[in-house]
């Protein structure tokens, strides 16, 4: 196959090969850097998420706890407490909001990266 070709055409092929190597190792590297920025922000909001689930979670047995040491009818639980510890429940359970978050903080130069990629 080679020994037909003339050296021209041989160096326009090397040529295109290491274009393709050249994409393919940006490409590698483009997707190292998004599984990092996902992991980082997946972790941080679960994070942030467990916090103010925790502090909700606290708000509520301080109120129940209030109301018996006052000798009174358990307090109802605040719905708009409640509310939110159920949404953060459920937003730790789902990635996809995260991952929007995650594109939404991205940069115009990082998005035009990344669309090439998306489709």
């Amino acid at each position: 196959m080679f020994s037909s070709m003339t050296v021209r055409e041989l160096e326009d092929t090397i040529k295109i090969i290491e274009r393709y190597e050249r994409e393919l190792i940006n490409r590698d590297k483009i997707q190292q850097v998004l599984k990092s920025r996902v992991a980082e922000v997946v972790m941080t909001k679960k994070r942030a998420a467990r916090k103010r689930a925790k502090i909700l979670q606290r708000r509520i047995h301080l109120a129940q706890e209030t109301a018996m040491l006052a000798g009174t009818a358990p307090a109802p639980i605040d719905p708009n407490l409640q509310l939110e510890f159920d949404y953060i429940m459920n937003y730790l359970k789902l990635d996809e909001p995260i991952i929007n978050d995650l594109f939404r903080s991205l940069t115009e130069e990082e998005l035009k990266i990344v669309h090439q990629y998306l489709r």
